[in-house]
């Protein structure tokens, strides 16, 4: 395993007095009575789980969840009614996502802080996205959906978000046939992408949702044993290397930035129906731990890692 790192050590920038107060109403994550943060507590963490919150049609907001300290709620530019989240920036600086309505439909749109600012990335209006995800050298982007330019074609793309050119990494021939459903085709992609250097890798009956570490030294993906399905930690050097971090329900995880944790969602009975919170999995030592500022304050998977820089004045 990779040396830890004393968080503890680094610097610590803060000014308590420009901390607003923040208070959410229990049990609810609809309609967040937050304000908006100019200036915030540095956490000894450098990421802070995050979650944007902005169906379509919905004003849109972004909130990070410290690992420790209280919730803060980060200032957006004005974005369109129906833009919805793609992916976060690996860097933990900007978000991704795409406008959805017919006649509006382009992206990968990047939203970025200080101060808040959105652009079209170049080259990308051609496609119909159904994901993305971001190299993390952010020198490629990698489409998941339809490219209409030429011709319509299904599978997943290489984009350069500099200078807007594209290429085909792997098609699907029978995207129109009728014989797979968009959620097959998804994880397809999804599991056997490299983003670091675009290669493919298949993981083997029963995995699903896999994904790279930002280093590239690890994979973690979803083991299904039969009824049990658990969180799986793979040696990306060799895949023959596993070992099993914990049982979950939870489908969906994201890496931080530094490769150390991973960040789940999870519903709890307490929080209603639809809201639950956001817990971290040290991967070293497989310690599952909630945030508990997130404490009934996530509606939808709209989760990952954004950088606590991005609130600082």
């Amino acid at each position: 395993m990779a040396s830890r790192i004393d968080y503890r050590r680094a610097p610590v920038v803060m000014n308590r007095r420009q901390l607003l107060n923040l208070s959410v109403p229990i049990g609810s994550a609809i309609g967040f009575c937050l304000s908006e943060v100019k200036t915030a507590v540095a956490d000894p963490y450098q990421f802070s789980a995050a979650y944007f919150e902005g169906p379509p049609g919905i004003t849109k907001r972004l909130f990070l969840f410290p690992l420790r300290g209280r919730v803060l709620s980060v200032p957006l530019p004005v974005l369109p009614s129906d833009f919805v989240l793609l992916a976060y920036s690996p860097d933990g600086k900007a978000l991704y996502g795409s406008t959805i309505l017919p006649g509006t439909a382009k992206g990968p749109i990047k939203v970025e802080f200080n101060p808040p600012r959105k652009s079209v990335v170049p080259g990308s209006a051609v496609f119909r996205i159904q994901g993305v995800t971001i190299s993390p050298q952010l020198d490629r982007i990698f489409i998941y959906g339809l490219n209409t330019n030429p011709g319509n074609e299904y599978g997943l793309f290489e984009l350069d978000p500099v200078t807007g050119t594209s290429k085909a990494v792997l098609l699907d021939p029978d995207a129109f046939s009728g014989s797979l459903t968009s959620s097959d085709r998804r994880r397809r992609w999804a599991e056997l992408l490299n983003p670091r250097d675009g290669t493919i890798m298949a993981l083997g009956d029963g995995f699903r949702a896999g994904a790279w570490s930002l280093n590239s030294r690890w994979i973690a993906a979803i083991h299904d044993t039969g009824g049990k399905e658990e969180i799986v930690l793979i040696d990306g050097s060799n895949i023959s290397r596993r070992r099993t971090l914990l049982s979950t329900e939870d489908g969906v995880f994201h890496w931080s930035p530094d490769s150390r944790y991973l960040l789940i969602a999870r519903s709890e009975i307490l929080c209603g129906p639809f809201n639950g919170s956001l817990q971290t999995v040290d991967i070293e030592t497989g310690k599952r731990k909630r945030i508990e500022s997130s404490h009934c304050r996530v509606l939808t998977n709209t989760t990952g890692w954004m950088d606590n820089q991005i609130v600082t004045g």
